[in-house]
Order: C-alpha cells, then structure tokens, then sequence
C-alpha cells in the first residue's frame, strides 16, 4: 500500500500518522508513507525511524507549483527515499507529477 498526505504541515501529518485510528494503527508491514507537505525536516526523520521500525517506509516529497499544475498533473516532486523505496513509487509519481526529483534519503 502507498499512501499519500498532502496537508498543512508537521503537526498535522503527525496526527494523521500517530493519533487515534491513525495510518500508523492500519498500515501493513512494506506499506509507504509520502507526506508532500511542507514538513519540519526534524519530525520528518522522527517518523521515518518510529515507522520503520514497523516495517513501514516514510517518504518525504514536498511539491512546487501551482493548483493549475496540480489538476494538470505537471506538479514538481522533490522526493527524499532509499533508491529501492524510490524505484517503487516512481511509477506512481509519473501519473500526477511532471517533474520528479531523487534527492537522496528521507528528510
């Protein structure tokens, strides 16, 4: 399983992921977390460690540009993930993003 977060920011994403009922509760062992939100890149390598140690990978892949971009699926991807995690989800990325960066490992 692949999910997807896309919201305001670090507080937010950790009540998605640890709160009650949260992502970290449901997912299965080799599911991926992306958080495309501006995160703090502190919490961001918290959760990669507290995730993985359930089997889970964390991928941080903020976006650039607009919601014109958005409903055009040309946004800009700066993902951060193992090379094995990112030749994952490339594919999954190249159906909304028009421009996908590898910047090296999570946070």
């Amino acid at each position: 399983d692949i999910v997807f977060i896309c919201v305001t920011g670090s507080r937010e994403v950790e009540a998605i992921i640890r709160g009650p009922g949260g992502l970290k509760e449901g997912l299965n062992k080799g599911s991926v977390i992306v958080d495309c939100s501006t995160s703090d890149p502190t919490s961001t390598v918290a959760l990669a460690a507290e995730l993985k140690a359930i089997g889970v990978d964390y991928v941080d892949a903020p976006l650039s540009r607009t919601p014109k971009e958005a409903w055009e699926g040309t946004l800009d991807a700066m993902v951060g993930a193992s090379d094995a995690v990112f030749a994952r989800l490339k594919p999954v990325l190249d159906t909304w993003a028009g421009r996908i960066v590898h910047i090296g490992d999570t946070g």
